[in-house]
Protein backbone atom coordinates (compact mmCIF):
# COMPACT_ATOMS: atom_id res chain seq x y z
CA UNK A 1 0.00 0.00 0.00
CA UNK A 2 1.39 3.37 -1.00
CA UNK A 3 1.53 6.35 1.34
CA UNK A 4 -1.46 8.04 -0.32
CA UNK A 5 -3.61 4.92 0.08
CA UNK A 6 -2.45 4.53 3.68
CA UNK A 7 -3.38 8.13 4.48
CA UNK A 8 -6.79 7.76 2.82
CA UNK A 9 -7.39 4.58 4.78
CA UNK A 10 -6.57 6.37 8.03
CA UNK A 11 -8.89 9.25 7.08
CA UNK A 12 -11.68 6.77 6.32
CA UNK A 13 -11.20 5.07 9.69
CA UNK A 14 -11.40 8.43 11.47
CA UNK A 15 -14.56 9.27 9.52
CA UNK A 16 -16.13 5.97 10.57
CA UNK A 17 -15.25 6.62 14.21
CA UNK A 18 -16.84 10.08 13.97
CA UNK A 19 -20.02 8.55 12.56
CA UNK A 20 -20.19 6.15 15.53
CA UNK A 21 -19.67 8.85 18.14
CA UNK A 22 -22.63 10.33 19.98
CA UNK A 23 -20.60 13.03 21.71
CA UNK A 24 -20.20 16.18 19.58
CA UNK A 25 -16.74 17.00 20.97
CA UNK A 26 -15.43 13.51 20.26
CA UNK A 27 -17.00 13.52 16.78
CA UNK A 28 -15.28 16.86 16.12
CA UNK A 29 -11.92 15.42 17.18
CA UNK A 30 -12.30 12.42 14.87
CA UNK A 31 -13.25 14.70 11.97
CA UNK A 32 -10.25 16.89 12.72
CA UNK A 33 -7.98 13.85 12.56
CA UNK A 34 -9.62 12.79 9.30
CA UNK A 35 -8.91 16.23 7.84
CA UNK A 36 -5.26 15.94 8.85
CA UNK A 37 -4.94 12.55 7.17
CA UNK A 38 -6.57 14.03 4.06
CA UNK A 39 -4.00 16.82 4.07
CA UNK A 40 -1.23 14.21 4.18
CA UNK A 41 -2.87 12.38 1.28
CA UNK A 42 -3.13 15.60 -0.69
CA UNK A 43 0.54 16.33 -0.11
CA UNK A 44 1.44 12.80 -1.18
CA UNK A 45 -0.46 12.92 -4.45
CA UNK A 46 -2.09 16.26 -5.01
CA UNK A 47 -5.53 14.68 -5.41
CA UNK A 48 -6.18 12.60 -2.28
CA UNK A 49 -9.04 14.76 -1.07
CA UNK A 50 -10.98 14.29 -4.29
CA UNK A 51 -10.50 10.51 -4.18
CA UNK A 52 -11.57 10.33 -0.54
CA UNK A 53 -14.69 12.40 -1.19
CA UNK A 54 -15.61 10.09 -4.06
CA UNK A 55 -15.15 7.11 -1.76
CA UNK A 56 -17.46 8.72 0.82
CA UNK A 57 -20.13 9.36 -1.80
CA UNK A 58 -19.89 5.75 -2.96
CA UNK A 59 -20.35 4.55 0.61
CA UNK A 60 -23.50 6.64 0.90
CA UNK A 61 -22.44 8.49 4.04
CA UNK A 62 -23.79 11.80 2.79
CA UNK A 63 -20.65 13.52 4.04
CA UNK A 64 -20.37 16.99 2.62
CA UNK A 65 -17.14 18.62 1.54
CA UNK A 66 -15.57 20.32 4.54
CA UNK A 67 -15.10 24.08 4.62
CA UNK A 68 -11.35 23.57 5.00
CA UNK A 69 -11.18 22.12 1.48
CA UNK A 70 -13.65 24.42 -0.33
Amino acid sequence: MGKRAEYLSQADECQQMAERSNAPDIKERWLSLAAKWLAFAEQASGNGVTEFEAMLRNKGTGQQRTEAYN
